[in-house]
């Protein structure tokens, strides 16, 4: 990078790494600003918005005069003019004027990352994106040398999507903030999580069995509470609300949806709920590609959707929520719905299914994970190439996750991926089958009881289900899961709890409960290979290592 541009000249890295980070945060809170405008162009809140925006552009100036970042403190300083315009009423800020400014937002983000690198930006993008400012302040003056490109050439590219994929939220300036390594909070959560352990292993210890030591035992209630308040606060610093993300997809729509000439509505829900950062990077790819498929191939063109007998717009659910031990993610479309037999031809004709083999419908769908698989004929520079589903399905796998896939011809596809706690400390219940001890963890659990022989029955094909209070909840026996020999085979001797996933209950059968205890959620060695219906396992205070039960696995198998 030449010094005479970047300013770094005299500068340490530490300091220019200072403004990288807050330039990327400045520029995603205006990119948030700027969409709601856009969705609320009249609303009585705007001139706050306008406000956040001035003072956010006002910083990004400032930093950049400082660094001697010409170009950035230009195209920030024509936007302040811009809003100075619109707050004195000597301009009406249109839809039109919001792209641009968005526009612009990319424009300062593309930079960031060839400074990132220490690089040279391409600053003929800058001067095109600063013409268009100038348009907008001066239409008679403005120069008209270098061609200004229209609104519809907006890249929607996954290149764009990545650089563009940070956090994104009205910063409070009242929070203090510290930057740590990754690393070291890993490590930190790590320890913590070794020290539950050790913890359970002196409060638990056999050889103080049956001893009554008072002062020991308040002693390791005290040390139980305070162990608990530690992993808590460790936890937290890696968990982040999804919040950021789900708001990124509101300009991923914005653009999509225009550069298709289709009017969708996004909704969002649960974007409160908290993962892992780690896991939040990684699933923004598989996000980004579900999204700008719902739009492409999903969701209905107006004039189909008024044909349909549906509203012209097309309706986009994006959807977090904890169930059990895992994250689910929704994204549902009102559009056609997979056509099961274009899918199951097209398979045929990839030589994927044999010609006469009979699938069940659910089977049908996954299909469309296959690498290169598209029923589309059309391809586009958004969808159409085969290329995305499969790595959409990589991507969830690498988190041991699944992906859940429910559609109905005419009336939309739901895509669901649940994503399982891969390392946490969590609230367990430690059961006994036989020999072998399990966890189940307490989110999934609804409730237990010893049944008595008047709930239970079965059905004509022979399915033991249990009368709870007018809801009849199938019955799974855990020792047939893992071929285990049971104390207990009569219902009515040993426990059901029963557990639930969403909206959906069935009971398992144990022999007894031994207690409730915090757990270290570890992954399953690989050496292990594919055990089903396990999220993982955790070390026990007598150093056994106890697995833990899938819940939403174990459901989703057998209802």
């Amino acid at each position: 990078m030449a010094r005479d541009e970047s300013g770094v000249l005299g500068l340490t890295e530490d300091l220019l790494d200072v403004f990288l980070q807050e330039a990327e945060e400045l520029i995603n809170e205006a990119e948030v600003v700027l969409l709601e405008l856009m969705k609320f162009p009249g609303n009585e809140e705007r001139d706050e918005y306008w406000r956040v925006l001035f003072r956010v552009l006002h910083t990004i100036k400032g930093n950049s005069g400082f660094l001697n970042l010409i170009h950035f403190e230009t195209l920030t300083h024509s936007a302040e003019n811009i809003l100075d315009r619109v707050k004195e009423g000597l301009l009406e800020a249109t839809t039109g004027h919001y792209r641009t400014l968005l526009e612009m937002v990319d424009t300062l983000r593309h930079g960031l990352v060839f400074i990132s690198k220490r690089q040279e930006p391409d600053y003929r993008s800058f001067d095109l994106i600063g013409n268009k400012l100038k348009e907008i302040l001066e239409p008679s003056t403005a120069s008209r040398s270098v061609p200004i490109p229209s609104s519809d050439e907006i890249p929607v590219t996954e290149q764009l999507f990545q650089e563009n994929n940070a956090n994104i939220q009205l910063v409070d300036t009242k929070k203090q903030i510290i930057r740590v390594e990754l690393a070291k909070v890993d490590q930190l959560i790590n320890l913590v999580g070794e020290l539950v352990i050790s913890e359970a292993m002196v409060s638990h210890n056999p050889d103080l069995s049956g001893l009554v030591i008072e002062n020991f035992r308040q002693a390791t209630i005290q040390l139980n509470r305070n162990v608990r308040e530690l992993q808590e606060v460790a936890m937290s610093m890696r968990m982040i609300p999804v919040t950021n993300l789900f708001h990124k997809m509101k300009r991923l729509v914005l653009d999509v949806s225009h550069k298709l000439s289709k009017q969708v509505t996004l909704e969002l829900q649960g974007d409160e709920t908290e993962m892992d950062k780690t896991v939040v990077d990684q699933i923004a790819d598989p996000l980004l590609h579900l999204i700008r498929n719902a739009i492409d191939h999903g969701l209905e063109g107006s004039e189909e959707r008024r044909q349909r007998g549906k509203a012209v717009e097309g309706r986009l659910l994006l959807q977090a929520q904890n169930v059990g031990n895992e994250i689910w993610i929704v994204i549902q479309d009102d559009g056609r719905g997979l056509n099961s037999q274009a899918i199951l031809e097209e398979a045929k004709a990839k030589g994927l299914v044999k010609e006469k083999e009979v699938l069940p419908e659910k089977e049908i769908w996954k299909l469309i994970f296959e690498p290169g698989f598209s029923t589309t004929r059309e391809t586009t520079d958004v969808s159409g190439r085969g290329v995305g589903m499969d790595v959409v399905k990589k991507s969830i796998e690498q988190l041991n996750g699944k992906i859940d896939i429910h559609s109905i011809e005419g009336q939309g596809t739901t895509f669901t991926l649940r994503i399982p706690l891969t390392m946490a400390i969590i609230e367990g219940m430690l059961v006994q089958v036989g020999k072998t001890r399990y966890v189940i963890p307490i989110k999934s659990i609804f409730e237990t009881f010893q049944p008595k022989a008047d709930i239970i029955c079965k059905t004509i094909d022979g399915q033991e289900i249990v009368n709870i209070r007018g809801d009849y909840v199938p019955v799974i026996r855990l020792h047939q899961l893992h071929g285990i020999t049971p104390r207990y085979t009569d219902l009515t001797e040993g426990i059901l709890v029963v557990v639930q996933a969403g909206s959906q209950r069935l009971s398992l059968f144990l022999d007894s409960i031994i207690n409730q205890q915090q757990i270290v959620v570890k992954a399953l060695p690989k050496s292990l290979g594919s055990i089903s219906h396990l999220s993982g396992c955790t070390i026990l205070e007598d150093g056994e290592i106890c697995l833990i039960f899938d819940v939403s696995s174990i459901i989703h198998h057998f209802l």
